[in-house]
């Protein structure tokens, strides 16, 4: 995570990091929190479709599920993760679509970095 952020803060002046860190600080846990509340959602109702409603937000009886409901759970489980891996392919979209060069002002060694700091 570490370079990613690095990288978002390349391009900002320095007296904007300290509202950016806050900014990305609050976005990654919204973020976080609706994208789990989403995938939950997609999950129930996936297993609501294989073993129905009740039994999907109830729990199943205490023992192993038949195995044609424990093949449909799966598949639940497996339809989820394929609605992670869509999502961040999108997010990783920007990414790839941005350029990597870093201006000459921003590489170590450069003019920004021969520059006196006040």
């Amino acid at each position: 995570m570490f370079p990613a952020m690095a990288a978002a803060y390349n391009s900002l002046p320095r007296t904007a990091v300290p509202r950016a860190t806050t900014a990305i600080n609050i976005l990654q846990r919204v973020g976080g929190s609706l994208g789990t509340a989403v995938l939950v959602v997609v999950l129930e109702t996936h297993m609501a479709a294989v073993v129905g409603p009740a039994a999907a937000t109830n729990g199943l009886a205490a023992g192993a599920p038949p195995p044609a409901v424990a093949a449909g759970l799966a598949d639940a489980f497996g339809s989820t993760f394929w609605w992670v891996m869509a999502i961040t392919a999108l997010a990783m979209v920007p990414r790839w679509s941005r350029s990597t060069d870093v201006p000459a002002s921003r590489r170590p060694g450069g003019p920004a970095a021969r520059r006196p700091r006040s």
